[in-house]
């Protein structure tokens, strides 16, 4: 499974036992929740059904987004791209399900058990659990500027595409750049914590059902804030999510 990252779960240590994901959620991790979902309840499950992403937030008036409603999710060539297309209730049930995941994984490998085991298993001790960020975390994970060598680079490369705000260094994949999709998740530079594109891309959601932040592929970057909520009522093209976990300390 592509979250078993030798780095701790792909996660990065915030403060305390909190942790957050480096990235945002891929395509790739969302098919391999919608893949444990048919093989454990089938093709005609509500489980199943349910976290199948709506590729229709690709469809517009214009040809060139049509392609994206059946290759962005699907194709090979996005799997590293963020799963959009994406519900508040769809991110929060795949959240509980990476934390039993995640737990049985840890389980297995301190008890030396197989997979086959995994049927037998009951009560595994919740080491992590993840769910969506509150606003005040995200703002605080977020509030790390771009690491300093990398700085040079962006004032050469991205000359235009990148603002100065409140003393922050502000560069992302807005719609001031040069693409009209997103981009793999790990584009451009990471934070001085280590977290990748926490600014445009995808909006990403908190845990204040119809509150993203962050801003996306569609938004300017001329009037963002590190506070500018993006509202949103449905699942959208625009709109993603990464994960935080707590961990239980030892």
């Amino acid at each position: 499974m592509s979250f078993i990252k030798k780095d701790d779960f792909n996660l990065i240590n915030f403060k305390d036992s909190l942790f957050v994901d480096r990235t945002e959620i891929t395509n790739l991790d969302w098919r391999e929740y919608v893949y444990w979902n048919l093989k454990k309840f089938g093709d005609d499950s509500k489980e199943y059904l349910q976290s199948l992403p709506d590729t229709t937030v690709w469809e517009s008036d214009t040809s060139y987004n049509k392609p994206y409603v059946v290759n962005y999710y699907q194709h090979p060539a996005y799997s590293k791209y963020p799963v959009v297309g994406i519900s508040f209730n769809q991110a929060n049930s795949y959240c509980k399900w990476r934390s039993d995941r995640v737990n049985e994984m840890i389980y297995m490998k301190e008890n030396k058990l197989k997979y086959s085991d995994l049927a037998k298993l009951k009560d595994v001790p919740a080491v992590y659990s993840f769910r969506l960020p509150t606003k005040k975390e995200w703002i605080e994970f977020s509030n790390y500027d771009i690491k300093k060598k990398y700085l040079r680079k962006v004032f050469k490369k991205f000359e235009g595409n990148y603002r100065i705000i409140d003393e922050r260094v502000i560069l992302g994949n807005f719609a001031n750049g040069n693409t009209d999709i997103t981009l793999p998740v790990e584009s451009y530079f990471p934070n001085e914590l280590g977290l990748y594109n926490v600014f445009g891309n995808v909006a990403e959601m908190t845990s204040d059902e119809g509150i993203a932040m962050g801003g996306s592929f569609t938004s300017s970057l001329d009037n963002f804030s590190l506070t500018k909520e993006y509202n949103y009522k449905k699942a959208e093209v625009w709109l993603g999510f990464r994960c935080v976990a707590k961990k239980k300390l030892q």
